[in-house]
């Protein structure tokens, strides 16, 4: 199958920003553990909520 470069580039652009949310999510899960309080669960927002495109692939049926 060939792809073009532009759906290339963009696979390319989506998987570094996902390597980005997911690093700034583990340094804010590390700072949260060090801290005296930790922010409550019900705070967090959930990646199935944000990203609605995964929670319909992945949801079970």
């Amino acid at each position: 199958m060939q792809y073009s470069a532009a759906f290339v580039a963009q696979h390319g652009h989506q998987a570094d920003v996902h390597r980005a949310e997911a690093a700034l999510a583990h340094r804010r899960s590390a700072s949260e553990r060090a801290a005296d309080e930790p922010a409550p669960a019900r705070q967090r927002v959930h990646w199935w909520s944000r990203r609605p495109q995964h929670a319909l692939r992945l949801a079970p049926r």
